[in-house]
């Protein structure tokens, strides 16, 4: 499988594409990036949880058939030779077969399975394989005469390079099969799956911690003790992801806007006599005029509070 791979503008910058959501978008090109060189994805699944992808944008990627879905799961990129057309010495046929003959070719280079002509790659197989000896009799040639011959061969370095640094943050694949084979045992929740697959990740890429399939099993133990909710398990996750935790804690409760002395504080009605008392300052600070309005408010008072105590 190549390590390169082409994305028509025609497909990707089509309306049906750009009204997907962002994360069906994503998905569609990480499962292009994985295609084997006929554009079939043999683990579509995988391939969505490590992105944290969800089964709505597999769906919705499917329902718009911008990936065709086989029986057993696997599946193929519509617009795979729209977008790619690989050179004859680094063809490699597909190992789905059985899968490839289900399909034809539109005559504009789309897969479908009902439409178009039988696919023929005869021709580029045969091509394929004999320039793979003529390039092996070339190498092993210039392998005795002591000259290395190759193109782009800095830039081949520098990727190289990246690829490794690329490796050191991401799952080798038997490892990544133990953790996604523990998190289905764990739970039959898609949320949650991706949710502590997110988790996995964020903990691999944490140099100061290693962290193995025992370290998930002890992680899901404490996430049990906490919570048997499932939606609350799902945000303790995700807490721990976002604050890069080691591990699972209960749910941070939002912090009060005010002191809890002060939400506990009733307000108190003033009392008559207070009321009372606080008309007469007014009534000074007036000064020598006369406020009609206030004083009979005051004389008003004034008997209320003297037949309140007759009584």
């Amino acid at each position: 499988m190549a390590n390169k791979r082409m994305f028509n503008i025609k497909i990707i910058d089509s309306d049906s594409f750009l009204d997907m959501p962002l994360t069906a978008q994503c998905l569609y090109f990480h499962l292009n990036m994985r295609a084997d060189d006929d554009g079939f994805v043999g683990n579509p699944k995988r391939v969505q949880r490590l992105i944290g992808a969800s089964d709505d944008d597999m769906r919705l990627l499917i329902a718009k058939r911008f990936v065709l879905l086989f029986d057993d799961g696997v599946i193929v990129i519509k617009h795979w030779r729209m977008h790619n057309t690989l050179s004859m010495n680094r063809y490699k046929e597909t190992t789905y077969i059985d899968q490839k003959r289900e399909l034809l070719l539109k005559k504009n280079n789309a897969y479908s399975f009902n439409e178009g002509v039988p696919l023929d790659d005869s021709k580029q197989i045969e091509m394929s394989k004999r320039q793979t000896r003529r390039t092996l009799d070339e190498q092993k040639t210039n392998t005795g005469l002591g000259l290395e011959l190759g193109l782009d061969k800095g830039l081949d370095l520098d990727i190289d390079k990246d690829i490794e640094l690329v490796k050191e943050l991401e799952l080798d694949k038997e490892e990544s099969d133990q953790f996604i084979k523990r998190i289905d045992q764990y739970t039959n929740d898609e949320s949650l799956k991706d949710s502590l697959i997110q988790f996995v990740r964020m903990m691999k890429c944490k140099s100061d911690k290693e962290f193995n399939v025992e370290n998930l099993n002890f992680v899901l133990k404490k996430l049990d003790n906490l919570t048997m909710d499932k939606d609350e398990k799902i945000s303790i996750v995700y807490q721990s992801v976002e604050r890069k935790w080691n591990n699972f804690y209960p749910l941070k409760k939002e912090q009060k806007k005010y002191p809890e002395w002060y939400s506990n504080t009733e307000t108190k009605k003033a009392s008559d006599e207070q009321l009372l008392k606080s008309m007469k300052i007014k009534k000074r600070l007036l000064g020598l005029g006369s406020d009609d309005e206030l004083d009979r408010q005051i004389e008003a008072l004034e008997r209320k509070i003297a037949n309140d105590k007759a009584n």
